[in-house]
């Protein structure tokens, strides 16, 4: 079993007779396109929190007050510091499907891929597991009453739903390089930059997130009957991939592990400033491909 490259896509083409520059638009297989293993999403944000706490809509909530202080006056509930990073995982067999628009030239050795999807949720919402890691200042709690010191240690969040979890290519077209490793089989390589498409009721947001990655597609190209495939055969590999956000969050709520084995309901107001992903395990790809009439040289 081959270990494989770290890229979103790895393609296999192969052609036994063609135009020198032709239009591919590809659909992906579900059925035959998954990884098996692992896939992580990291939040890293910075902001803080504060108990639920409301005079006027919630004014039994929780309220929470930085340091350690006397009990504090009435109807205070003050914001606490924290770059908490939250990470969701799953683990399991997760399929894809989507499509995307190959433009091959074997004459110059260029490549063009346009309007690339690719959709992680195929039949229905994902179910992630969640945890925080909190990064936090000393504060109290009151409603339930606790002392929290800094660095409170990682816990769970419970499940996260993904209703949307999607790699889309930014507009336009991206170019690469195609050449010839035997008769017929051509080696494919294209790094494009793409927003990563998140969509979960637990963060409270009213759009979906999207955060940008740049992400890669190397492979081989071969032609079949009336058309083309693009796959690779089922091997290990995985996408690990980092990069710097600015993304401001709307308030949402979540909980805090309290005392005996109570729960501290808070609101967090924070801002995204990093983005992870990471997919990693067994995995198999396939697309079948059909010519475009808009591909291609006149």
């Amino acid at each position: 079993m081959r270990r494989l490259s770290t890229v979103l896509l790895a393609a296999v083409l192969v052609c036994p007779a063609f135009s020198q520059a032709q239009k591919f638009h590809f659909q992906v297989d579900p059925n035959r396109t998954y990884t098996d293993g692992n896939a992580k999403i990291l939040l890293w944000t910075e902001g803080g929190f504060r108990g639920d706490f409301d005079s006027g809509r919630n004014p039994g909530g929780s309220r929470t007050s930085p340091g350690k202080a006397a009990e504090p006056q009435a109807d205070v509930n003050a914001m606490v510091a924290a770059k908490p990073v939250w990470e969701i995982g799953y683990w399991g067999v997760l399929r894809s499907k989507g499509s995307f628009d190959l433009d091959i030239d074997l004459e110059t050795q260029q490549v063009s891929l346009s309007n690339y999807v690719l959709d992680r949720v195929v039949n229905e919402p994902l179910t992630f597991r969640g945890a925080c890691l909190l990064n936090n200042e000393e504060f109290q709690s009151f409603g339930p009453s606790a002392d929290y010191g800094p660095q409170l240690q990682k816990f769970n969040v419970g499940a996260v739903r993904l209703d949307k979890f999607k790699i889309v290519q930014k507009p336009g077209a991206r170019q690469g390089t195609v050449y010839s490793l035997q008769d017929g089989v051509y080696r494919v390589s294209v790094t494009f930059m793409a927003d990563v498409v998140l969509d979960a009721p637990e963060l409270g947001q009213p759009q979906p997130l999207a955060f940008t990655l740049a992400c890669s597609l190397v492979g081989d190209f071969r032609m079949s009957e009336g058309g083309a495939t693009l796959s690779f055969p089922r091997g290990t590999g995985g996408d690990n991939l980092v990069r710097d956000a600015s993304t401001a969050l709307d308030d949402f709520p979540a909980y805090l592990p309290g005392p005996d084995g109570e729960r501290l309901r808070v609101r967090f107001r924070s801002a995204v400033t990093r983005f992870g992903l990471s997919i990693n395990g067994e995995r198999e790809f396939f697309a079948v491909g059909k010519p475009s009439e808009s591909g291609g040289k006149d």
